[in-house]
């Protein structure tokens, strides 16, 4: 499995173990899908869980730009005045990460990018 978990009920203030923690490792999506306008990649990941998706939370955090890390969504702008937005869905076992430019011009291809996932319920 890709996923450490933790048992992080003293952090979030609850003694009955009742907060559980999931992050992924490191990520690296080369290959990407263009679906006009949109590059995307699917990541399994075995601790989306139906309990996660109705009860808890999700966070995906991309590395951007040579190292600065952010959390999706999120939009790039640039100075041709048009911007990147990156988001991602989520469902059972799998995160779908997602960009396209607001121009919805095909951009230049995405490349690798670094990801971590995070889930919580």
């Amino acid at each position: 499995m890709d996923e450490t978990a933790e048992n992080f009920s003293s952090y979030a203030k609850v003694d009955d173990g009742s907060c559980m923690y999931y992050a992924s490792s490191d990520i690296v999506i080369s290959n990407w899908t263009y679906s006009d306008p949109y590059y995307y990649a699917v990541i399994t990941w075995g601790a989306l869980t139906q309990d996660v998706i109705n009860r808890g939370s999700m966070s995906v955090f991309m590395e951007y730009n040579g190292g600065e890390i952010v959390e999706l969504p999120f939009t790039a702008s640039y100075d041709s005045g048009y911007a990147s937005h990156w988001y991602y869905e989520a469902k059972v076992g799998q995160v779908t990460i997602l960009r396209y430019d607001t121009d919805l011009v095909q951009p230049a291809p995405v490349g690798s990018v670094g990801f971590k996932l995070a889930a919580s319920w």
